[in-house]
């Protein structure tokens, strides 16, 4: 099993530090958020390879892609569902 990691260490209130110390933990806020958008676009990159486009429903029947809202990009192989990373994060949860 594989233990939850905390993305936050105890911190001081933000009220207590200085300027300085205010743009050092915004210089390391917006490294954390770089690092966890990353693994967010790793996970579904990784979902998006497991859920092959051969298990999307046939075509006509209730939750198959339909052209109206198809995006321009084809990735060949994966199914529709996972096409839109927003999509595929969500409807794996």
């Amino acid at each position: 099993m594989i233990a939850a990691q905390p993305l936050f260490g105890t911190r001081l209130p933000v009220e207590w530090l200085s300027r300085a110390e205010i743009a050092a933990e915004l210089q390391r806020a917006v490294a954390a958020r770089t690092k966890l958008a990353a693994y967010e676009a790793e996970l579904v990159m990784a979902l998006a390879e497991l859920t092959p486009d051969v298990d999307d429903p046939a075509p006509g029947t209730p939750g198959a892609r339909t052209r109206s809202w198809q995006s321009d990009a084809e990735l060949p192989g994966v199914s529709s569902s996972c096409r839109s990373w927003r999509t595929c994060s969500t409807a794996a949860g």
